[in-house]
């Protein structure tokens, strides 16, 4: 379903599901079925790779090459807003990002000659989004939740799929992705107190051990 999507993005993320799910299988099968695992992920990798070639020349040189041209000028134009603004962001207020993107713009873009849609466009890079709205100390917190979200049991998979989808499309601000963000980021950190420790202590408030040095 990815694939059919004709998003570079989509195709991307369909390679990354599928590589992950074929070293997590050939991990736990036998040789047989190892090798019958390469032989399907080499017949799936033809297809696959021809959609992937056909799409990307698509939108670098086809019919779809304003599509990548508009990316780029996003790309780089909201890197030089955020490293303006590396610490504070510019905030959430549309009309600052506009601003700060006239001045600021990325300025070798085949579009530079249409002015009245650079200057009027929201930047659809959700990632470069996240950076120059909140500054960087801000963004490193919500990229360690969205590797850390607990949603789902193979976090860095999940992880790398969001971030990949969120430097396709401005969406990071709406529910779903940040309830997988914030899942990362409510969850309790790992004790190190020892286990042998953990369990004596609650065999004392159990009342099935007494504490060294007091008899019953």
């Amino acid at each position: 379903a990815l694939v059919t999507t004709a998003s570079t993005t989509g195709i991307i993320i369909c390679v990354l599901v599928l590589v992950a799910f074929f070293i997590q299988y050939l991990r736990a099968q036998s040789l047989r079925r190892k090798l019958l695992a390469l032989v399907v992920g080499v017949v799936l990798a033809v297809p696959i790779g021809l959609i992937a070639q056909a799409n990307i020349m698509d939108k670098f040189t086809g019919d779809m090459r304003g599509s990548s041209w508009a990316r780029e000028y996003d790309l780089f134009t909201g890197l030089n807003v955020f490293q303006a603004h590396w610490l504070r962001g510019v905030g959430f207020d549309r009309r600052q990002y506009l601003d700060a993107a006239k001045d600021l713009g990325y300025e070798d873009t085949p579009l530079r000659g249409q002015t009245h849609i650079l200057y009027d466009r929201d930047n659809s890079n959700g990632i470069v989004y996240i950076l120059y709205s909140i500054g960087l100390p801000f963004a490193l917190i919500l990229f360690l939740g969205m590797f850390r979200q607990r949603f789902f049991p193979n976090r860095l998979l999940a992880g790398a799929i969001l971030f990949l989808s969120l430097f396709g499309e401005s969406i990071t601000f709406t529910p779903f992705p940040l309830l997988l963000i914030f899942s990362g980021l409510t969850g309790r950190w790992k004790s190190s107190r020892p286990r042998a420790a953990a369990h004596q202590l609650d065999e004392i408030h159990d009342g099935s051990a007494m504490p060294p040095g007091r008899s019953g």
